[in-house]
């Protein structure tokens, strides 16, 4: 693993999972990018769009399932449609570029549909709100399923012509669950917030995951030995479901970070004694990073004993690490569990983040329990 990525990896680790699988949860997602809702201009977009709404529930035998209705657009040929748009969280300047196409996996342009942005150029800083009115106009010979590609929007948004709310579904749109995901360059929210004429149908997907693992009550003793080492214990529950479960450390995958400064790091969330964060990001961009598996021979004994699990059963596991130095004054670590079924790919999971063994040259003596838990 390079550099860059095992950045990447501890920045996504410092956010252990949230709330074991108990009984039956149903969770509705937030809008990703806001957190209070924006009102439509009354004049030109008098109706309200619905956001995309995402259903998570978690059964008591593991299973997780989704169901996902995101809005898609229904006109009729002939008609004109307006979609607000509002821009926020960025910085952005130039064309507010888009695009119509026949909704057919291809990029051939559609000869009687087009759509026009007022004002054509979009300019936001950083704390403002920009609103874009989208013009869609459907020809009389207009009646198919188009993509209707919008600036700084994912993918594109769906649009029925022709035909009634209740007669759209996902099947009209093949591949666009598919492709929901990654938003290469984009460097601003941007939320249809309302529009006139026409109507809207859901597109919906269910899907379901069965996870392998659900880690629970994590805590961690460290504390600096009589001879100058550190010495660290994990200690979690953890729960297999429907297939069996081998778990251990990971070596190639936890890390000693040593970094050339003070990178103030500080606990996230404050009661939570495993996940940190560094706050001088300076420091992040000149640290070196060691796996476990790379390290000088005598620098750390590890005691982790392989953890095998039949299905639908729990265990206490306890691993502990012995550091004997030399250790650095600014220094920390990321132990990772491996886990999966037997003669599967096995999966990664974050244990603690940038845990400080060092600070100013002082060994760290830390006991306490951590927020997160973990299931995949």
């Amino acid at each position: 693993m390079d550099s860059g990525r095992k950045a990447s990896f501890a920045f996504i680790a410092v956010v252990l999972l949230g709330v074991a699988i108990v009984g039956v949860v149903s969770v509705v997602e937030p809008h990703p990018y806001f957190t209070t809702p924006i009102q439509a201009s009354p004049q030109r977009c008098p109706q309200a769009y619905p956001p995309e709404s995402s259903n998570r529930t978690s059964l008591p035998n593991g299973t997780e399932v989704t169901q996902v209705a995101f809005p898609a657009l229904v006109v009729s040929p002939g008609s004109t449609t307006i979609l607000c748009v509002d821009y926020a969280n960025g910085t952005y300047s130039g064309p507010a570029y888009n695009s119509v196409s026949i909704w057919n996996g291809g990029r051939a342009q559609s000869q009687d549909v087009s759509v026009s942005a007022s004002p054509a150029d979009l300019f936001v800083s950083d704390g403002q709100n920009v609103d874009i009115e989208y013009t869609l106009v459907a020809g009389p010979n207009s009646t198919g399923f188009y993509g209707l590609g919008l600036l700084q929007m994912c993918i594109p948004m769906p649009v029925a012509i022709g035909y009634q709310a209740s007669q759209v579904n996902s099947s009209d749109f093949p591949g666009f669950f598919d492709a929901r995901f990654g938003c290469p360059a984009q460097v601003l929210g941007a939320q249809i917030v309302g529009y006139s004429g026409g109507s809207i149908a859901y597109l919906r997907s269910s899907s379901s995951f069965n996870p392998t693992i659900n880690i629970t009550d994590v805590s961690v003793s460290s504390f600096p030995t009589s001879q100058g080492a550190e010495n660290l214990t994990f200690k979690m529950n953890i729960q297999s479901f429907s297939r069996p479960l081998t778990a251990g450390l990971s070596l190639n995958e936890s890390f000693v970070r040593v970094f050339g400064g003070n990178p103030d790091l500080t606990t996230l969330p404050v009661n939570d004694s495993c996940s940190w964060y560094p706050d001088n990001t300076n420091e992040v961009n000149d640290m070196k990073i060691t796996t476990f598996q790379d390290l000088p021979p005598g620098f750390i004994q590890t005691d982790a004993p392989v953890l095998r699990m039949g299905a639908y059963s729990n265990s206490t596991y306890a691993f502990s690490i012995l550091i004997s130095g030399p250790i650095a004054k600014f220094t920390a670590i990321d132990p990772t569990l491996y886990a999966g079924a037997p003669g599967s790919h096995p999966e990664l999971y974050s244990i603690a983040a940038y845990f400080p063994l060092s600070i100013s040259g002082q060994l760290q003596s830390i006991s306490g329990r951590c927020q997160g838990s973990s299931s995949g």
